[in-house]
């Protein structure tokens, strides 16, 4: 098997656990305010349709809250964002993880179109909260490093599929 054909879900299965030091992170939806009058008048959250995978989903991001704003800011209620924030246990309900921002992927904002390659880089959570801190300790070192966005390069060669200067250049400016 090249490296090329073999997928980040491969890779991680293959590694070791990491050290109990490397705990689970908060996991957060970001929504509007809008959004959240309905989701709170529904009572539950809703998916909705994803322009990257054209399925509905519900995104969640891990270790907290992370926002960009639009072209210019915006003074309307019904814009600004909302943020729910829930312990790491549920993990258990999401069934895949991504170690970047898809849509941003999707929209060319990445310096490499590699990372479109949504099948390479899927990785299947199989029902517990253990993943997210492997994927963190392999490509970050620790969860300090991944809320600064600054990936271990003595780390990262163990995940090859993702050269840690894709990551560390983050998005266009």
């Amino acid at each position: 098997m090249m490296i090329n054909d073999i997928t980040l879900n491969e890779v991680l299965e293959k590694l070791e656990s990491p050290p109990r030091d490397v705990i689970a992170l908060p996991i957060a939806h970001l929504t509007s305010a809008r959004s959240f009058g309905e989701i709170i008048d529904d009572e539950a959250f809703k998916p909705t349709r994803c322009a990257v995978f054209e399925r509905d989903l519900l995104y969640f991001s891990y270790g907290g809250v992370f926002h960009r704003y639009g072209q210019e800011p915006t003074s309307e209620a019904t814009k600004l964002p909302v943020a729910f924030v829930f312990k790491p246990t549920l993990l258990e309900k999401i069934d895949y993880l991504f170690p970047y921002d898809t849509g941003a992927a999707y929209k060319g904002l990445y310096n490499n179109q590699e990372l479109c390659n949504f099948d390479k880089y899927q990785v299947v959570n199989h029902g517990g909260y253990e993943l997210p801190p492997k994927l963190v300790y392999y490509l970050y070192g620790n969860n300090q490093n991944y809320i600064l966005g600054e990936v271990v390069k003595e780390s990262a060669p163990q995940i090859r599929l993702i050269e840690p200067a894709l990551l560390n250049e983050g998005m266009n400016r």
